[in-house]
């Protein structure tokens, strides 16, 4: 615990002094960050023999980020369509594989190649965000805040208070520490609904629909480490294993930040 404590803390730190520095740092930190997830997720399902889809999909990632760096797209509508799409049909997926108990999917090459889209994608777009949104920092910022406040509580008042199981695919997740997760976050979404321009109410549901899907994606990332006999997709993380294990919360729940940003604000 004590490990995990500490290595949250340089983390909130590190986080920090990437946002004060700005976008040419934000930038460059969510391109490595995109290509360790990439290791890890093709290293957690293929050991050491990666298949050609990893090649290809450090490829799309610098592919993506240079589109979005220098915004080499003509039009913001169909960018952000084509990736609701993809995410929705990511979304679909995981669930399937999900209620299943299984990870099936990448034995179909056209369902592993969506995935591989996907992970290619996701901090790019996350970038993308904050270049074309009025309050893209601002609404990054708040949704970082709301996955790592309920990341910590779930698994602090799960350790204190856990008696429930939440799901057999994690036993060590329990209802108390996901109903203390979702409850911390909407806490802190009413206390910075008083210094920003949206409604308590919008970022209240905000906070409780990106909790749940954050969750969602602990359990499909412990999926995944059940399938393959792994505690941790990496050792990277001293207390939180690798990158996959910190941000399967965030990737998860893009399709639902898509959404919000893109269709309600």
């Amino acid at each position: 615990m004590l490990k995990r404590l500490i290595t949250g803390f340089f983390l909130t730190l590190l986080v920090s002094v990437i946002f004060y520095l700005g976008n040419l740092w934000l930038f460059t930190s969510l391109f490595f960050i995109s290509v360790l997830i990439c290791y890890e997720y093709h290293i957690s399902l293929y050991e050491k023999k990666f298949p050609s889809s990893f090649y290809f999909n450090i490829f799309l990632i610098f592919i993506f980020y240079f589109i979005t760096y220098f915004k080499l797209y003509n039009s913001y509508f169909y960018l952000q369509t084509i990736f609701i799409i993809f995410s929705l049909l990511f979304g679909v997926v995981c669930l399937i594989e999900l209620f299943s108990k299984k990870i099936f999917f990448n034995q179909n090459p056209i369902f592993h190649f969506l995935k591989v889209i996907y992970i290619s994608c996701c901090l790019p777009i996350l970038f993308y965000f904050i270049r074309v949104h009025d309050n893209g920092l601002f609404l990054l910022i708040f949704i970082v805040l709301n996955l790592s406040f309920n990341d910590t509580f779930a698994y602090f008042t799960g350790k204190l208070m856990g008696k429930r199981s939440l799901s057999s695919i994690s036993p060590n997740k329990t209802i108390e520490g996901s109903l203390g997760g979702i409850f911390s976050a909407l806490i802190l979404s009413i206390i910075i609904s008083f210094y920003s321009s949206y409604s308590w109410i919008f970022l209240a549901s905000c906070s409780v629909l990106l909790s749940i899907t954050g969750q969602f994606g602990d359990i499909y990332e412990s999926l995944i480490k059940r399938t393959t006999n792994k505690k941790d997709s990496s050792q990277l993380l001293p207390g939180h294993g690798g990158i996959l294990d910190r941000l399967d919360s965030y990737i998860f729940s893009l399709p639902l930040i898509c959404f919000i940003i893109f269709k309600l604000i």
